[in-house]
């Protein structure tokens, strides 16, 4: 029994939303994995999207968010953030500062705001970040979140008289 994850624009994540970031290209999803640390890149692992929703067991891919004071959002794994090196095209979960992300609708991709490098799956080897927005090497990724369902809780309650001489039970309202 996976969870079930939803399709959900940028802007109407809050904090504390568990989200997997998906990239897609050439036709084909990929969630970003959330394990890379800070020498490696996350990887993209393929997932299926049936409905606009991922049903997933798997918990490499997901991270926690926090909504910034400033619109943007940051991507967590426990401690260690989704950012972005200011050289060598990096993208890393760890501790470094630069966590902070906007997404650029003109490209469909997240846009790390601290060294204005856009986000994209390179080659489905890797995650990176460019100093472009244009980039060859990650410009056909178009990025979409998909938000952690929480069911709301139902009940049912019925009620019945132990004693038909005593009348009906009946039982209103939701409490």
């Amino acid at each position: 029994w996976g969870a079930d994850y939803e399709l959900v624009s940028f802007s109407d994540i809050k904090t504390n939303d568990v989200i997997i970031i998906v990239g897609t290209k050439s036709g084909t999803a990929y969630a970003m994995t959330n394990d890379g640390g800070t020498s490696n890149p996350p990887k993209p692992s393929k997932v299926t999207i049936s409905n606009n929703k991922i049903t997933t067991t798997a918990t490499n891919i997901i991270f926690t968010v926090t909504k910034n004071n400033d619109g943007t959002l940051t991507f967590a794994n426990g401690t260690n953030k989704l950012y972005c090196t200011d050289t060598n095209n990096g993208v890393r979960v760890g501790t470094n500062t630069n966590n902070k992300f906007s997404f650029d609708t003109s490209v469909d991709r997240l846009k790390n705001e601290a060294t204005t490098r856009w986000l994209g799956i390179y080659n489905t080897q890797d995650w990176r970040c460019y100093n472009a927005n244009n980039a060859a090497n990650i410009k056909d990724t178009k990025t979409t979140f998909y938000r952690k369902v929480t069911a709301t809780p139902s009940y049912k309650v019925t009620a019945t008289s132990n004693n038909n001489s005593y009348g009906t039970v009946s039982v209103n309202g939701t409490t």
